[in-house]
């Protein structure tokens, strides 16, 4: 709960201070809605019960594309340098994972993850903004909560909380009439082994990606630029 208190207090400051007009610095707020999928990669599916961590990621690649679900996002972007942002979220997801078409089918385990975040992470532009079309990474930290549906499993649905840390590549494209779009895949790294509801399993830590397109809105602006990339008056 300290997190989610410690994270209301910095965007309440971040609304309060970056909403307002200042001169003579680059300086730009955005809000921002994204709409995509999730895959889940832990105990569940998979073809390998020995690996852990990150290396889970690449192992994890051959579950079943059925088990994608929804992902929500909307939040603002303060942007502070050409190529430096910071992005501030709210987010609801679904998980879901099953033992089909893995080395454990047998079990027939199966379960819905429900998720609902609040984080924020820094991005950085490998090329101009104002050039319209620039990829760039991420990396940020986030504080959950969420509910687990599993069967074989007697414990009841209850409110858990936990954190992640996150990073990611994306692409922004051309900006036109303060609209822009981009397209982002990120991967979740969770404190916790029971977003899957399997706790103190295999692998130690549940992870999981997100393919998200967004829409951002260009709000306040010194610097307002057309699909072109250039500045207009």
């Amino acid at each position: 709960m300290k997190f989610f208190f410690q994270l209301a207090v910095v965007m309440v400051s971040f609304y309060s201070v970056m909403g307002q007009p200042q001169k003579n610095i680059y300086k730009e707020l955005e809000l921002f809605g994204s709409i995509g999928t999730t895959n889940y990669l832990g105990d569940v599916g998979g073809s390998s019960d020995h690996l852990g961590g990150f290396v889970a990621l690449f192992d994890n690649l051959g579950v079943d594309p059925m088990n994608t679900r929804l992902a929500i996002e909307i939040g603002s972007r303060y942007v502070f340098k050409k190529n430096l942002a910071i992005s501030l979220y709210a987010s609801p997801m679904l998980y879901y994972g099953s033992d089909l078409n893995s080395s454990k089918e047998a079990r027939g385990y199966y379960f819905d993850t429900y998720i609902f975040e609040l984080g924020s992470h820094f991005e950085y532009y490998f090329a101009n903004r104002m050039t319209g079309f620039a990829p760039y990474g991420f990396a940020g930290l986030g504080g959950l909560l969420y509910w687990v549906n599993a069967n074989h499993t007697s414990d009841p649905i209850k409110t858990r909380m936990a954190n992640d840390l996150m990073f990611g590549i994306g692409t922004r494209f051309a900006s036109k009439h303060k609209l822009t779009h981009s397209l982002e895949l990120g991967f979740h790294y969770y404190l916790t082994d029971y977003i899957d509801g399997l706790p103190g399993y295999l692998k130690r830590n549940d992870t999981g990606f997100t393919l998200l397109y967004s829409i951002s809105f260009e709000w306040v602006a010194n610097f307002i630029y057309d699909y072109r990339g250039l500045i207009r008056d």
